[in-house]
Parts: C-alpha cells; structure tokens; sequence
C-alpha cells in the first residue's frame, strides 16, 4: 500500500466526490444460513466462469467473470494454504478470504465497503485483490507440489484424489444447477460450453497431477522444468479460451476515424467541446470521441465528479426515466441540449444523428451526412470575464442554471461570499474587460485579462481539488463558479493568469511512494549485504 500510494490517495479522494459511491448506510449482509449459501453459490464462476451469463445472457450475480485465475492456479493457492506452514502464506491467505468476504458482503465485512476508496457503486471489485493473493499463492503450492512429490510422494498422492473428489462432487453439484437453467435456452447452451470447457481443462490437471508423480517432482533431471512448462501452457490455453466472445469491442471500420464531420470540426483550432445529442441514444460509441479527436462534454469513462452530473441533471429530461433517478452514467449522457450549461461550457458544435425539431440558439447545419453538425451561436469562449456576481447556496445552483430566464453572463454563480472591492452583484450583462488564452495544457493554462472594472475572469473547465491560481505571479483565491467551473476576482488592469493543477493527493502519496520504494532498496541492498557477510565468514 505505500508503494500504491502515489495511485491510492488519489482514488480515495476521487471515491469521495464521484456519484459512483454506495447509498446505503450500513450495505446489506448475508445474515442468514439459506442468503449465506446462495451467496456462495453465485460464486461458482470461480471455478467455471460465466456459468451465471454475460452481460447480455443470464443474470449475471456478485462476482465479475473476471475473478477467474485459472483452474491449475486456483489448485495450487489450495495446495500452499494446506500443505505449507509459511507466514507469507497466512497472510495472502487471510486478504485474498477477507477480499472474497468483502465482495460477498458476509456479516461484518460489508462494514469495508464504507471505507474511502472502498465505498463505489460497484464494491465487489475488490476481488481483484482477491486475483492477486491466489495468483501469488499459486506460486507457493508449485513448490509446495514439488517438494511433497520429492520427499512425500504418499501425501502429494492423497492431495490430488483429494482435490479430484471435490471436483467431482462440485461437478454433480454444477450439473444439478445446469439442470435448472433448461427454461433459459441461451443461458443453457452458455452453461454447456463453459462445463465443457472447465471438464476439459480440469482432466488435462488431473494429467498433470500424475506426471507430477510419476516425475517425482523435481527429484529427476529436468524434472522441474518440464512440469512448470506443461503447467504454464495449461493455464495459458485456460484463461485465453475461457470466455469466447465475452469481451466485446468495436469494429476498427466502425470507429470511422476519417468521418468527415469529424474533419470538420477538427480544422477548427479551438479550444472548443461538442455534444452528441440523440433522443434515441448516443451518437458515438462511449469514449470513442477522444479516438476522434473530439473533445466532448461526455468525457471518457464514467467516473465524473458527482457535481458535473448534477449540473447537467438538473435540465436532463431523460432523468425522469425510471430507475435514472439514483445514479445516470455521462458516458451516455447529456442526451438533450441544454443551452445554459453548453453554452457555459464552450460547446461550439451540437452533433445528431438526425436534423434536430430545436434549434433555437444554433446555426442551421453547417454539415449533413454521417451525422448533421450545428454551430452554438451562444457558447462562451473557454475564458470570459463577468462584471456581476451572485451568492447563493451550492444545492440551489444547478436548477438556477436551468432555469429558462437564467443569463449565464450577467452574474457569476458562487458559493461563497467574493473578496472587498468585487462585485457581489448581478451586472447589466455586459462584459468589464476581454480574456485571452495564450497557453492551454492539461495541467496548465495562461491566460492575459485586461479589465476596465473589477469583475471575474471565469475558466470553463471543472475545479477539480489541487487546483491553484496565481494572477500577476501572486497566489489568488480559487472560486468554484457555477457549481463545477474555476473563477478568479480581478482589478481593474492588464493582468497574466495562470492555473496550475497541484494535487495534494499526488503529491502526498508520491512523498509515501517515494519513502517506501527507498525503504524497500534498503532493506533489499541490507540482505544482500548480510547474505554476502555471512557467505565470506562460513568455513572453507
């Protein structure tokens, strides 16, 4: 973990301001015997994967697909936690349960989903920990395996009629589930293929248990060697043929890289976004528009700040659809234009698939083909300056933006009360300087004001925690503006702008990380030098 560091305290603190966070206070937990075993039960793509469906087959229940290590690795953890007394074994024993226990939600352990980091809409992702504690046990039970077939090859003999008699009654008990899946004629033939499959892989183990004996482990020349490699091949033929056609992806053609639409708003130099809005669903396949060289409003993936989603909720009629009312996804979404909030976000291009029934603020189509493009004739530049300003509560912003009087430029919205000498007022609308960009990265923008009055110098991209403001090389107060935007107050003059991303999450766990990995060098440059002390002091 404090090597992690650099990459966990900014998830932690991500976990903190994304919607993608449980709702429930305490999680549900399997209190009871009979939700005790069907939790366990759905756990039973551990050893067949998709045996519960895909995404689009069955019902696919806790455990993702992906906590599949292999069968041959998933033995070899057992093997290590039963037959060798090592305390590096407990305790990857003890995370890798505890990690399964978390995901299953078992009585007390639902108490971690709550923890920073832990708390996400989808909390059974911690198994992934659980991957990483067999995959390195695996690694014990090989020697474990070995050394057994060397020295006591009676005992490596009772483990391997041992682990098949529990394969064969988890066979049975897989079969009699299987059974009930008839009605479910695509989950059926899903489950067939997948017991084939776990059949075929567990009978060539169970061959490689016998070479194992009959090779007495290493005890033979090569010994070694061979069985790592037949074991290597089987877990490498099992986890590429385990689930055929379960990952999707998208056509290289489909992805339309030399879109002409997409041309043509990319001669533009910008700095610009785009919408895609689409009554019927989205335009692009989801985070496909940064393939495209676009930059959009959607984003990429789908951990956004629970603010910019509430920002563009407020005046999204697709969130009175049932069941988007606790939690909608921006990667699908703002599906409606909303002139405010597009306008306060540089969106210059609105992209559909069909000619649009509202247009009023935009330009007839300047493009129609694979997709009808038009210009927002009221999006702000990226930087623009407000004379007026308004304070009010955080919660009461994003309906005021959607309101259908509200006028993005006559008032800054913030949440705290602005500086002396700043207008605290809503203005006439008109602007009290100009805003230039001279330079904008993605940690960095510059920018040059001249302002005839004091007024705010607005940045159309979310304040997200670690950014700093300096104005005429002098620190300045960072305002959130409009719920999710950056603003700074300014005096009357030329002044030079800059915004600088500074997070003290990274910053903090790179210190961690840093400490850590010389803390690791140390230790590991001591044994070496103990190890080499104590070769020289040995007799002869």
């Amino acid at each position: 973990p404090a090597l992690a560091a650099i990459h966990l305290l900014p998830v932690v603190e991500l976990a903190q301001l994304s919607s993608r966070v449980a709702t429930e206070v305490l999680p549900r937990s399997h209190s009871s015997i009979d939700t005790l075993l069907q939790a366990l039960s759905n756990q039973m793509r551990v050893f067949v994967p998709l045996f519960y469906g895909t995404g689009t087959i069955g019902n696919p229940l806790s455990l993702n697909n992906a906590a599949y290590i292999g069968l041959a690795p998933l033995a070899l953890a057992i093997i290590a936690l039963v037959g060798r007394r090592d305390r590096r074994v407990w305790f990857l024993g003890a995370v890798g349960l505890g990690a399964l226990a978390v995901s299953l939600k078992l009585p007390g352990f639902n108490l971690f989903n709550q923890l920073p980091g832990i708390r996400a809409q989808l909390p059974e992702r911690i198994i992934y920990l659980f991957i990483v504690c067999g995959s390195l046990l695996s690694a014990f039970g090989f020697d474990t395996a070995l050394t057994l077939a060397r020295r006591r090859p009676r005992a490596i003999a009772a483990v391997v009629l041992l682990l098949t008699a529990c394969g064969g009654a988890l066979a049975l008990l897989l079969s009699g589930m299987h059974e009930q899946s008839r009605a479910d004629a695509a989950l059926y033939a899903l489950q067939t293929g997948a017991l084939q499959q776990t059949g075929l892989i567990a009978g060539l183990l169970f061959t490689w248990g016998m070479a194992l004996l009959i090779l007495r482990g290493d005890h033979r020349r090569h010994g070694r060697a061979a069985l790592a490699i037949l074991l290597l091949g089987l877990t490498i033929v099992d986890l590429l043929t385990y689930a055929p056609n379960y990952n999707t992806f998208v056509p290289a053609a489909a992805l339309q890289f030399d879109s002409p639409g997409a041309r043509l708003m990319r001669s533009n130099p910008g700095p610009w976004r785009m919408q895609a809005v689409d009554s019927g669903g989205p335009l692009f396949v989801p985070n496909t528009a940064t393939l495209y060289g676009l930059p959009d409003v959607a984003g990429y993936d789908s951990l956004h700040l629970a603010r910019y989603e509430q920002f563009w909720a407020a005046a999204d009629p697709q969130l009175a659809r049932p069941g988007y009312a606790n939690y909608f996804n921006v990667i699908f979404r703002p599906q409606g234009y909303q002139a405010a909030q597009a306008d306060l976000l540089n969106v210059q291009y609105i992209v559909a698939r069909a000619p649009l029934t509202a247009t009023t603020g935009l330009t007839a189509p300047i493009y129609t083909g694979e997709m009808t493009i038009y210009r927002n004739l009221n999006a702000l530049p990226r930087a623009f300056v407000i004379g007026g300003a308004e304070v009010m509560p955080a919660a009461a912003m994003p309906a005021r933006i959607a309101a259908p009087d509200f006028d993005p430029r006559r008032a800054v919205l913030l949440e705290q009360a602005p500086p002396p000498g700043v207008p605290a007022t809503p203005g006439d609308g008109t602007a009290p300087g100009t805003a230039t960009t001279t330079r904008y990265r993605n940690l960095s923008v510059d920018l040059t004001a001249q302002m005839d009055r004091p007024g705010w110098l607005v940045l159309g991209d979310v304040n997200y925690p670690g950014w700093q403001v300096t104005v005429d090389g002098r620190p300045a107060p960072l305002y959130t503006a409009y719920y999710v935007l950056r603003a700074v107050p300014l005096p009357a003059g030329a002044h030079t702008v800059r915004f600088e991303f500074r997070p003290g999450s990274v910053l903090l766990g790179g210190a961690i990380s840093g400490a850590a990995l010389l803390a690791a060098l140390g230790v590991l440059v001591y044994a070496g030098f103990v190890r080499f002390r104590s070769r020289r002091q040995r007799p002869g």
